[in-house]
């Protein structure tokens, strides 16, 4: 939803390569490049970030911080083989883009471009990394989003890592963010699995951290699928006593 309560539409063009990778171009729909890989860590249902950050202000800006991002519009870049998958993204110079946090703000004035990788070299385990350049609308400046992490698969439990940084592009350093993620995930049977996630945020001359966690679970059974996180912070925007809560459960039917 953008700031001024209009509605936005998307759309969505792809362009199939075969061996040498796909090339698209979309519109206020999905992410770009470093984006893709903004959290990886394993859930069973949403990330703990989910629903936290619905609540805009009359500026349009969103609470959460410390998410890498790529712009939402623009042209992605995909190639994939057995081992390694490559994301290459550009949003063009834009006044209705993301900031560069993540959250749909007043606008970048400045392009995006970044680009990620994810390699696994051995049965369960996952390495990812990426980086890019954000337009900020603060001074036509960009920001640098860098992010890297690993999940690890071992039986019926999955374990993640990953850590991200945001470097302010004006020459004040104090939105300078830097974010710690981990969460775990347990497959009880083939129908039901649960986990449970922590995501902190740093932020330059703040003392308190902002603190995000939350719980999933996911079951399914024939053509039923059910779906429910709880998901809560504290200090958003590493401000005092600034919290939020989300709870939702979701049911699908297949026929």
């Amino acid at each position: 939803m953008s700031s001024d309560g209009g509605a936005k539409s998307t759309s969505v063009l792809t362009y199939d390569m075969g061996a040498l990778g796909s090339l698209k171009y979309q519109q206020d729909s999905g992410a770009l490049g470093i984006g893709v890989i903004d959290d990886l860590t394993p859930t069973a249902d949403e990330e703990v970030w989910n629903g936290l950050n619905a609540d805009e202000h009359a500026d349009g800006s969103e609470d959460l911080n410390g998410r890498v991002s790529g712009g939402v519009t623009g042209f992605g870049y995909t190639y994939s083989n057995d081992m390694l998958t490559v994301y290459a993204g550009y949003s063009p110079k834009s006044d209705s883009d993301s900031t560069a946090d993540g959250s749909n703000g007043t606008g970048t004035l400045q392009s995006s471009q970044s680009i990620a990788v994810k390699v696994t070299p051995m049965d369960g385990l996952t390495v990812f990394a990426g980086t890019g350049e954000v337009g900020n609308s603060n001074g036509l400046k960009q920001d640098d989003h860098d992010t890297y992490g690993a999940t690890y698969a071992w039986g019926p439990v999955t374990v993640g890592f990953q850590h991200s940084e945001i470097d302010d592009g004006t020459t004040s350093t104090t939105a300078d963010q830097e974010t710690d993620a981990m969460s775990i995930a347990f497959a009880v049977n083939e129908n039901l699995s649960i986990s449970y996630g922590e995501r902190d945020t740093e932020r330059e001359g703040q003392t308190l951290e902002q603190e995000v966690k939350g719980y999933s679970v996911g079951y399914s059974m024939g053509g039923i699928t059910i779906k429910a996180h709880s998901n809560e912070a504290k200090n958003i925007k590493q401000t005092a006593n600034r919290n939020s809560e989300h709870t939702e459960i979701a049911v699908s039917f297949a026929f």
